[in-house]
């Protein structure tokens, strides 16, 4: 029995010097079994406890990495956003919870910066939502630990599109009339002169669209499109896409167009006077409540004065009761509202 430790602690001494040779790294423990009989065991187990060496993890041998880099679109989308997304692997597999930053340089400020950091995932994957304000180019990098190294990914340029402002000027029109759509173009800041504009439209409530107007941006970026809208219209100002500048589109306007409005008119003798009436109607409609004045030409024949004002009833009419006055010229008139477009009817005689 006296001579079994001592062969087991040379089987545990090797066992170790073994381990140290091949891996360097880690713990080592020596080998807690014998291949003697078990009541010996016990015995050379309280004897000898188990022995554990550490080894500097810091070799100078450490594991490669690979980064790769995409962004979802080069050029920004219409929103002005993009999303930059990468991949931190050692021999093909996925590196999870290391840190990744995000870098960007533009040709103003052609150094690198870090403008955002992320976790990679199970997956090894980071993702980066980004918003340039101007043309850049952006990597992804890894600063490397003590087991693996560092590394950086290529390269991705991404552009950014034309901003654009619109403003409808009136933005409530009648049936007929005119409004006018002006907006700003720039590009990275920079007034976007000489660039070919489209001035877009639809119907509200619809989605087809079509060009109903186009003109040039001056010097300062500015332009303006004019358009006779018939109905409720939603306009956008659209830059052309051409040599170093993307498509950009502004912001939707919407013109109101009020649905047309008419006045009847009829004048007839009665015990009383003279009576004037008519009915009001309004987008196939007839018009309840609706304020309506009854109006005289003056004696110059060229200036209608207003003599009295009453409501149209449920069914739209009107009535005026006016003294009898030989020749005395009348006409209906109506103001409109945020609905409807004001409307004039002909012209009775007494």
């Amino acid at each position: 029995m006296s001579s079994r430790p001592k062969s087991v602690m040379t089987l545990v001494v090797a066992a170790v010097a073994v381990a140290v040779s091949t891996a360097a790294v880690g713990a080592i423990a020596a080998p807690a079994q014998a291949t003697q009989a078990h009541e010996s065991t016990s015995s050379i187990r309280a004897a000898h406890p188990r022995v554990a060496i550490v080894a500097d993890r810091h070799h100078g041998r450490r594991i490669p990495t690979s980064l790769s880099i995409r962004a979802a679109h080069r050029i920004v989308g219409e929103d002005g956003r993009d999303l930059v997304r990468g991949r931190l692997r050692t021999h093909g597999i996925g590196l999870r919870n290391r840190v990744v930053d995000l870098l960007t340089r533009t040709a103003a400020d052609p150094t690198w910066q870090v403008i955002g950091q992320d976790l990679t995932d199970r997956a090894g994957a980071v993702r980066f939502a980004i918003r340039p304000s101007a043309p850049a180019a952006y990597r992804l990098a890894f600063e490397g630990t003590q087991v693996f190294r560092p590394s950086h990914s290529g390269i991705v340029r991404i552009g950014v599109r034309p901003a654009v402002t619109a403003l409808a000027a009136p933005d409530t029109v009648d049936p007929g009339e005119t409004t006018t759509v002006s907006g700003v173009a720039t590009l990275a800041g920079r007034s976007l002169g000489g660039a070919t504009v489209d001035l877009v439209a639809r119907a509200a409530g619809h989605r087809a669209r079509s060009v109903v107007g186009s003109g040039t941006t001056a010097a300062d970026g500015s332009v303006s499109i004019t358009d006779t809208p018939s109905v409720t219209t939603v306009y956008r100002l659209v830059v052309r896409h051409s040599t170093g500048v993307p498509r950009g589109t502004s912001p939707a306007v919407r013109v109101h167009v009020r649905a047309p409005s008419s006045l009847s008119i009829r004048g007839r003798h009665v015990r009383a006077g003279f009576l004037v009436s008519g009915v009001l109607r309004g987008n196939h409609h007839t018009v309840k409540h609706a304020l309506v004045n009854l109006e005289t030409l003056a004696a110059d024949g060229v200036t209608w004065t207003v003599v009295t004002t009453g409501l149209s009833n449920h069914r739209g009419k009107v009535a005026f009761l006016q003294p009898e006055s030989a020749g005395a010229s009348y006409r209906l008139t109506y103001a409109g509202n945020d609905r409807l477009a004001p409307c004039i009817s002909g012209t009775v005689v007494s």
